[in-house]
Parts: structure tokens; C-alpha cells; sequence
């Protein structure tokens, strides 16, 4: 059986498992971003982008802004 992943309550979570969470792709993910349905992430260098899961978890139960 597989493993069922539980979202992080906090922290720091990276694109891919935002957009997993919100039941949408990591392009729609980015794409929201780039329209400003989701706010910029944090950058922890070139390469890494996080967004607190406090964040995401809001985002999950009360829709995003313009969606």
C-alpha cells in the first residue's frame, strides 16, 4: 500500500507540493503566481522558492482570489 502524504501544518513547502495540495498543476500553480492568485514565494537562493504552509493550507479551504 502506499503511503498517504500528510501536508506540513507548518513551515516551509516548495512549489510542487503547494500545487499538489490545491489539487492543481505546478504550471497552473506558477501561472497563478505570475497573475498574483497566489503571492511570491520566498527565495532561499537562484534555485529555491518556498511558501509558508500556513499559507497554503488557507488558500485549500477558502479558494484562491480570482480562480
Amino acid at each position: 500500500m502506499k503511503e498517504q502524504y500528510e501536508f506540513p501544518k507548518v513551515g516551509n513547502v516548495r512549489a510542487k507540493q503547494s500545487a499538489q495540495h490545491l489539487s492543481i498543476g505546478v504550471s497552473t500553480y506558477w501561472l497563478w503566481v505570475k497573475q498574483g492568485k497566489i503571492k511570491p514565494p520566498t527565495k532561499h537562493g537562484a534555485r529555491v522558492s518556498v511558501w509558508q504552509a500556513e499559507y497554503i493550507r488557507e488558500l485549500a479551504e477558502n479558494g484562491v482570489g480570482g480562480a
